[in-house]
């Protein structure tokens, strides 16, 4: 098992460890310009990870890993939930060390908690 973490968005970047843990509960209150995926499994093992972000009352912008595909939501990124109190799901996986990240949104705008 492997705790939640809650990364924070430094100068609007966000670094996602998954040495760290595979379920992330990050406070959306910056844009993000830069998101990495660190520690990911070697090439021929998968590793996935949850991604939740809360609103905050703006909405904000997220730029994913440029080697992001959407395999749903029409194949493009999702517009942020911006009311507060409100989340966004994600879940995301690899097999070939992080090369190419394979994301799914799975639930936007819930009512979620810390």
């Amino acid at each position: 098992t492997i705790a939640k973490t809650a990364p924070t968005i430094a100068a609007g970047v966000i670094t996602l460890n998954l040495s760290l843990s595979n379920f992330f509960n990050v406070p959306l209150g910056a844009n993000v310009t830069t998101t990495t995926v660190s520690n990911p499994a070697a090439t021929g093992t998968v590793s996935s990870f949850i991604l939740i972000y809360r609103a905050d009352g703006t909405v904000r912008t997220v730029v994913w890993p440029a080697t992001t595909t959407w395999i749903n939501n029409g194949g493009t990124a999702p517009t942020m939930t911006g009311t507060s109190g409100k989340c966004d799901k994600f879940t995301a996986f690899t097999y070939d060390g992080g090369t190419n990240w394979y994301f799914t949104v799975d639930a936007q705008n819930f009512t979620c908690t810390a």
